[in-house]
């Protein structure tokens, strides 16, 4: 989904131009309101069937199945993810603040060409609201 804010922000954020970036589309898993309201936006990336297991009990999820070979599931709070990039050990995500819900989704792993990884989150006016450091 793009839109003038959303354009804005990424030339805002992105230093290279658009071709030197590989985008990565969000696979939805659940999206809702949180029971606790915490004012920052979080960003987590889970890594393995235990921590995904913690979080579909925290938020009392339905099970869904998730391949953790071939998948890495991203949980953000107080935002919605609209749009992903990587390129080398950085991994931008994009989203719209929204205070008291969640997003949950998945991305594929096949194309991360590097072990550790940064992911940093920008809402739409290019601010980094949040980061999550990671090795595969």
């Amino acid at each position: 989904m793009s839109t003038p804010e959303l354009w804005e922000a990424k030339r805002k954020v992105l230093k290279h131009p658009a071709v030197e970036y590989i985008p990565l589309y969000p696979y939805p898993i659940a999206k809702g309101r949180l029971q606790e309201h915490p004012d920052t936006v979080r960003l987590t990336v889970l890594t393995n069937p235990g921590e995904y297991e913690q979080l579909q009990n925290e938020l009392q999820l339905k099970k869904h199945f998730v391949d953790f070979s071939e998948s890495l599931v991203i949980a953000v709070k107080n935002a919605e993810v609209l749009e992903i990039k990587y390129r080398g050990f950085i991994v931008w995500t994009f989203a719209r603040l929204e205070p008291a819900n969640y997003h949950i989704f998945s991305v594929t792993r096949r194309y991360f060409y590097k072990n550790q990884l940064h992911w940093q989150l920008y809402d739409l006016a290019g601010e980094l609201q949040s980061w999550y450091n990671l090795t595969l």
